[in-house]
């Protein structure tokens, strides 16, 4: 009897996993449409690739933010209509996870579309094993306690150390976040000028 709810909170957690993957999953399209042309733009301009990734991230992180936002509000209707309203319990569970599609257009925006067309698959893994030693780490501490509310909290903590890892990366590798310096016209010095009509004048 002692394994009863512990199966319930197992249940309600994989319920909201579920639809939080299916909201997360409307963020692929606007992926899949930029990472072609940033595989291109990456052997041949760097200066439109990093142009283009920008353009991109502003549209995937601004999606992110509106699915974010919609799902914590509309939890209790997004879980009435899926599961019914015996599934209740679940909102707060699908709450904590609706952080889920802010952060992970993050690390697709930043990340994603920075590092793998520019053939850097192996500094993406690093965090990706990254994000799963913190899923399992905090796993164990916070499930027994919280049970499902605790395993989202996890899963949140492991995608928000995948985008950390790759975003230190990106800052460090790439040009993304470095600010080019700006270029002031030409104005001619005094010492310029006094240059210059000293060569005339020979």
């Amino acid at each position: 009897m002692a394994t009863q709810p512990l199966i319930i909170e197992r249940t309600l957690h994989a319920s909201a996993e579920k639809v939080s993957k299916a909201i997360v999953g409307l963020l692929l399209p606007i992926r899949d449409a930029f990472y072609p042309r940033l595989s291109h733009l990456a052997a041949h301009s760097a200066k439109e690739g990093a142009r283009l990734t920008k353009i991109s991230a502003y549209i995937e992180i601004g999606a992110g933010v509106i699915l974010s936002v919609a799902t914590f509000a509309g939890a209790h209707l997004i879980v009435s209509l899926v599961f019914g309203r015996t599934f209740e319990a679940a909102v707060p569970i699908l709450q904590i996870l609706a952080l889920l599609p802010f952060i992970v257009s993050l690390s697709d925006a930043i990340g994603l579309q920075s590092l793998l067309p520019a053939g850097k698959e192996s500094l993406v893994m690093i965090a990706i094993v990254a994000g799963g030693l913190v899923n399992m780490a905090f796993a164990v501490m916070l499930a027994p306690r919280f049970m499902a509310q605790g395993m989202a909290v996890s899963v949140v903590l492991a995608e928000a150390a995948v985008c950390t890892v790759l975003m230190c990366i990106v800052a460090r590798t790439t040009a993304l976040f470095q600010k080019q310096a700006s270029r002031r016209p030409d104005v001619p010095t005094l010492a310029s000028a006094v240059e210059a009509t000293t060569r005339i004048g020979e």
